[in-house]
């Protein structure tokens, strides 16, 4: 169902763990032009199939097609492993191609390539989306210039609380997110989205939720890494769950107590590409706020152990999902994070060291007035950050203004 997208972040380490082989989902150029399952060269022409999404390289042209997504690179380059970034690309450009890792970041493009914009097919949602203004939410100085922020609703068919959400890496019109959050009984949802042309996310479209895989315990944190597995913030049993692609029993269950992190973890994600310590696991703990860098091991099972947890840094607020965003996004001149504050009920940025860890000094209230800020993704077809809030007002949120990838 899903395809090695992190193969560029980890380098040889992936090409010999994963295979770094596999269909499906966005490309990843660096100077050179990459997809899924193909190989291009100079002067040669791949074609790739997977439901709607084209990639085009002039020079060494490829296509992938996957859910109605067409993004079109002008550069010449190869690709050494026949493999990309999967799902909604991410990253910056660089040299002749863009570099992405699936979602986990917004960036910038600065290259002598020329990206096209990528096409989506309009939807219709069943009911449009709300201003923000209407629920209290404010944007904060100075995101309150180049920013917007859209209220979707409630989430249908998707039981209370809500926890993490991601949107899927083989459709990028299928939202996945946590329900049942924090309890035994949790899963994960699988619930149907409306873009526009510009491939805005509109609202949702009415066609069925489905239950995309499990989800026990699930908290704000879920983040893809590699090998395509997908971990998961598992509160209060200060725990992280592993998904292998189309799993539908968790994997595997790692016990971060022994590690010395504290209960229980909130947020994680894995470093993007382009910034310091790209390809690294951080997790921050809530309530208490302490951030960790996670080391892992494969177990030769197609699955994870962590082997040390470094301590970083405390963060306020209550920390849940966070996502990486790139310098050059308005009003962000430094490489920074983005994290939900579920206890403090805002948004807030931070700036990053070398480490890629927040600068506790830097924080800003990005937005105020939410209640119980979880998730936290980058939508990499429109670049809009998607997270969820619980604990009396549970809706969808979108802030509008970051660059699409």
């Amino acid at each position: 169902m899903q395809t090695n997208r992190l193969c560029t972040l980890f380098g040889s380490f992936c090409v010999a763990l994963c295979g770094c082989s596999g269909g499906g989902g966005g490309a990843s150029e660096s100077g050179t032009a990459s997809t899924s399952g193909a190989t291009a060269t100079t002067g040669t022409n791949t074609t790739v199939t997977d439901g709607g999404l084209t990639t085009t390289t002039m020079g060494t042209s490829t296509t992938v097609t996957d859910s109605g997504l067409a993004t079109t690179t002008t550069g010449t380059g190869t690709d050494p492993t026949g493999t990309a970034s999967i799902g909604t690309a991410s990253g910056t450009d660089t040299g002749t191609g863009d570099t992405g890792t699936g979602g986990a970041s917004t960036g910038g493009s600065s290259g002598t390539g020329t990206t096209g914009g990528v096409v989506c097919t309009p939807g219709v949602p069943l009911m449009p989306a709300q201003d923000c203004a209407a629920l209290g939410l404010t944007l904060s100085a100075p995101y309150d210039q180049g920013y917007t922020c859209s209220d979707l609703g409630a989430i249908p068919g998707v039981p209370l609380e809500y926890g993490g959400l991601f949107v899927d890496p083989s459709d990028p019109n299928r939202l996945i997110v946590g329900g049942n959050a924090n309890e035994a009984s949790g899963k994960l949802y699988s619930v149907g989205i409306a873009r526009d042309a510009d491939c805005t996310i509109l609202g949702f479209d009415g066609s069925p939720t489905t239950v995309w895989g499990p989800a026990e315990f699930n908290d704000g944190g879920m983040t893809f890494g590699p090998g395509d597995v997908l971990f998961l913030a598992r509160y209060p049993s200060n725990e992280i769950g592993q998904l292998e692609p189309g799993s539908m029993v968790t994997d595997k269950i790692v016990d971060l107590a022994p590690l010395g992190v504290t209960a229980s973890p909130g947020g994680l994600t894995f470093v993007p590409p382009g910034f310091p310590s790209a390809g690294a696991l951080k997790l921050a703990s809530w309530p208490s706020g302490d951030w960790y860098t996670l080391t892992l091991a494969p177990d030769n099972g197609g699955t994870y152990d962590v082997t040390a947890a470094q301590f970083e840094t405390t963060i306020p607020g209550g920390p849940e999902g966070f996502v990486y965003i790139a310098a050059g996004n308005p009003q962000f001149p430094t490489d920074s994070i983005l994290v939900s504050e579920w206890s403090d009920d805002k948004l807030a940025t931070y700036e990053i060291d070398g480490n890629g860890d927040p600068v506790v000094a830097t924080r800003k209230d990005f937005m105020t007035g939410l209640t119980g800020a979880e998730g936290a993704w980058i939508d990499g077809p429109s670049g809009s950050f998607l997270f969820s809030t619980w604990d009396g007002i549970n809706r969808l949120i979108l802030v509008h203004g970051f660059l699409p990838q």
